[in-house]
C-alpha cells in the first residue's frame, strides 16, 4: 500500500475541488515512475517561444520555454505508462508536472487542440550557457562551481583564508591550519594560480551545501586577469584593473569592445562587427541574421576584441584568423589587424564554412536531422548555425565527421531536436575515438559554441551592441 503523503499544497487543491482531504489517498509515485514522467515530458512538451516560464529545482533556476497544452501533458503521462482517469490527476504526479512550470489550467482538455508540430528543445543548450554567462560576470577574486550541465552550484566563493583543523586537509598532527588560496598580488588574485588544497576544501564545503547538484568543474578568471595585467600597450586597462574599475571578464571584453573603429568612429568594435559584416548571397537571411548576432560573441571568445592579440598559431586580430585561412578567403599578405579587412575575410569565411560543412555532411544525413525540426528556418538557426560556429574552432571536416558518426550511432528516435541536437553531436564527438578526426575533437571544441552564444548574450545585455548607442560623427 502506498504511503499517505501529507502535503498542504495538495490539500489546498483538493479542498478547492470540493473533496475532503481526509478521504483522499495521496499516493507518492515511485522513483521509476517519476523518472519516466520527467523523461517523457522532455520529449513531448512542445517548445513555444512566446510562453516563457521558470523551471525551479530546489536551489536551481533555469529558464525554459513550454507550451500550455493539456494533450501534451497527458501524452507525456501516456508515454511514461501512466493512465490518467477522471478529472483529478493524482496529486503526487501533478507535483512533478508543476516542477515544469505547468499550472492547473494545463490539465483541462480542449476539443480543438491537435499535435501540429515536433517538439523543439534547447533546454540543455541554454542551461549550459548559464555557467558561461556567469563566468563572464564572475569577479577576478572569485571561483564558481558548476555541475555536469554547466549550471552553477551555489554562489561564487571569494578568495579568502580559512582556519581549519589540520586533519581536514590531510596533514599530520593536530591543531589549527591556515588555508589560503595562494600568495595574493596587489589586485587580489593568487600569483601562479589557485592553491589546490584551498580549492578542494571550498569545493567540499559547497558540495555539502548543495548535495543534489554534483560539482564537476570549477570556473574562474585568474588566468585572464594575469594576462591583462601584462598588456603593456594598454596602460588604461592595467590601471583600471588595479583601481578596481575592471573586476570581471566582461569588463575586460568591454574595455576593448567599446573602442571606436578608426575611420568609422560612430561605431564601437562590437557594433561594427555586428552591423557591417557581409555574407554571400547564397547564405539564407535567417542564418545571416543569426551570424550577425553571434559574431561579437565569437570575437569575445577569440580575442576579447583585443586587436593586438597574436596566438601561438600566428592568428591575429579580433577574429584570430590564421595566415592560410586569411589568404584563402580574400585577405592580402600574411594578415591585417584592420577591422574592416578582418570583417571582410570573416564574412567570406563564415559563408564558405556554412556551405562546406553541409557538403561534407551530405544531404542524406542532413535530411534525417531536418525531420526533427518544424521548419527549415528552425533547422538552419538551431542546427546549422551552431555547427558552422563550431567549424570556426574545430574545422569543417572534423565537425562534419562528428555529425556523420552521430547519425550512424543513433536511431531517429534517439536524435533530439533544437540546439540540443548540436549539443548531443558535440557530446558524442568529444568522447569518441572512432576516427582520427574525432580524436582531435577535444573538450574545448565541444564547449566553444555555448561560450560564443553566452558571450553574445552578455554583450547584448551590457548594451554594447545597441543601435541607439552609436555616436553621430
Amino acid at each position: 500500500m502506498s504511503e499517505r503523503i501529507p502535503n498542504k499544497s495538495n490539500e489546498k487543491v483538493i479542498r478547492e475541488r470540493g473533496i475532503d482531504p481526509v478521504d483522499y489517498d495521496f499516493q507518492e509515485p515511485t522513483p521509476d515512475v517519476k523518472l519516466a514522467i520527467r523523461e517523457a515530458l522532455k520529449g513531448v512538451i512542445k517548445r513555444n517561444p512566446d510562453t516563457t516560464v521558470v523551471l525551479k529545482k530546489k536551489d536551481l533556476t533555469v529558464p525554459v520555454d513550454l507550451s500550455r497544452r493539456s494533450f501534451l501533458i497527458k501524452g507525456a503521462l501516456g508515454v511514461a505508462g501512466i493512465t490518467v482517469g477522471g478529472t483529478l490527476i493524482n496529486e503526487g504526479l501533478k507535483n512533478i508536472l508543476l516542477d515544469y512550470g505547468l499550472e492547473d489550467d494545463d490539465f483541462k482538455e480542449s476539443e480543438n487542440e491537435k499535435v501540429e508540430s515536433i517538439p523543439g528543445s534547447s533546454e540543455r543548450f541554454e542551461a549550459e550557457m548559464l555557467g558561461y554567462k556567469a563566468l563572464m560576470n564572475l569577479r577576478k577574486d572569485e571561483v564558481l562551481f558548476v555541475d555536469e550541465n554547466n549550471i552553477p552550484v551555489g554562489e561564487p566563493v571569494r578568495f579568502e583564508d580559512f582556519v581549519v583543523d589540520r586533519s581536514l586537509v590531510r596533514r599530520d598532527g593536530a591543531g589549527d591550519y591556515l588555508l589560503t588560496p595562494g600568495r595574493m598580488n596587489l589586485v587580489g588574485i593568487p600569483e601562479g594560480g589557485i592553491a589546490g588544497e584551498w580549492l578542494d576544501y571550498v569545493r567540499e564545503k559547497v558540495q555539502e551545501k548543495y548535495p543534489n547538484q554534483k560539482i564537476t568543474s570549477t570556473l574562474h578568471n585568474v588566468t585572464d586577469f594575469e594576462a591583462a595585467l601584462k598588456e603593456e600597450d594598454e596602460p588604461e586597462l592595467v590601471e583600471d584593473i588595479k583601481s578596481g574599475k575592471i573586476v570581471t571578464r566582461a569588463d575586460i571584453v568591454a574595455h576593448f569592445a567599446k573602442k571606436k573603429v578608426i575611420g568609422a568612429e560612430q561605431y564601437n568594435r562590437a557594433q561594427y562587427v555586428k552591423e557591417l559584416v557581409k555574407f554571400r548571397d547564397d547564405v539564407p537571411d535567417c542564418v545571416q541574421n543569426e551570424f550577425k548576432r553571434l559574431l561579437p560573441g565569437l570575437c569575445a571568445q577569440e580575442s576579447k576584441f583585443n586587436a593586438g592579440v597574436k596566438s601561438e598559431a600566428v592568428a591575429i586580430g579580433v577574429m584570430q584568423i590564421i595566415p592560410g585561412t586569411w589568404n584563402k578567403y580574400g585577405g592580402d599578405g600574411e594578415g591585417s589587424m584592420s577591422l574592416s579587412k578582418q570583417l571582410e575575410v570573416a564574412g567570406n569565411l563564415m559563408s564558405g564554412m556554412y556551405t562546406k560543412v553541409q557538403d561534407l555532411i551530405g544531404e542524406d544525413t542532413l535530411n534525417i536531422f531536418r525531420e526533427k525540426f518544424n521548419t527549415e528556418e528552425d533547422f538552419q538557426k538551431d542546427f546549422l548555425c551552431p555547427v558552422t560556429i563550431n567549424s570556426y574552432n574545430a574545422g569543417e571536416a572534423r565537425v562534419a565527421d562528428a555529425v556523420n558518426h552521430f547519425a550512424k550511432n543513433f536511431s531517429r528516435e534517439q536524435i533530439p531536436s533544437g540546439k540540443d541536437l548540436y549539443l548531443a553531436v558535440a557530446d558524442h564527438a568529444s568522447k569518441s575515438n572512432e576516427s582520427d578526426l574525432l580524436r582531435g575533437y577535444k573538450r574545448h571544441s565541444r564547449e566553444y559554441v555555448t561560450k560564443v552564444y553566452a558571450n553574445a548574450d552578455v554583450l547584448e545585455e551590457m548594451g554594447l551592441l545597441n543601435e541607439e548607442e552609436k555616436e553621430i560623427v
